[in-house]
């Protein structure tokens, strides 16, 4: 995904296209999943979630040099402050209940739900997040 972005120079639409594409794996696995095998459907799951790593170039280009390393300290801050918050609500909702639930597959389907509301709410976020590829740096001069 990050070759993609460096090669149209532009962060957000790439970021855009892996969180539907994320969505649409997710969707393919809990309603279609004879459509492809599971493995390949997480394979590009995994593929499309690569766009995580491209807020890393943003917040670097989006800073001053003096800066940089603070700015990326406080993005990986975030992203774990985030992960540590998200984590014990989603073990809440579904982690604590697997043992005694009978419909463990319908469980599973209302889990996936919450990773794509979280999908949802990046694709909003990215939104809002100024574009920092060298196109807009060279439209600008």
């Amino acid at each position: 995904m990050g070759y993609l972005t460096d090669r149209i120079e532009e962060r957000k639409p790439i970021i855009l296209i892996g969180c539907i594409g994320m969505i649409i794996m997710l969707l393919q696995l809990i309603y279609f999943s004879d459509l492809m095998n599971p493995k390949i459907t997480l394979f590009v799951f995994g593929v499309f979630s690569g766009v995580a790593m491209i807020p890393y170039s943003i917040i670097k280009e989006a800073n001053p040099d003096y800066v940089k390393g603070s700015a990326t300290g406080v993005q990986n801050f975030l992203t774990f402050g985030v992960t540590s918050f998200i984590s014990p609500i989603f073990a809440k909702m579904y982690g604590n209940k697997i043992t005694i639930v009978t419909d463990k597959l319908g469980h599973f389907h209302d889990a996936i739900w919450f990773w794509i509301i979280g999908i949802f709410i990046a694709i909003i976020l990215t939104v809002l997040v100024k574009e920092t590829g060298h196109k807009t740096k060279s439209s600008a001069n």
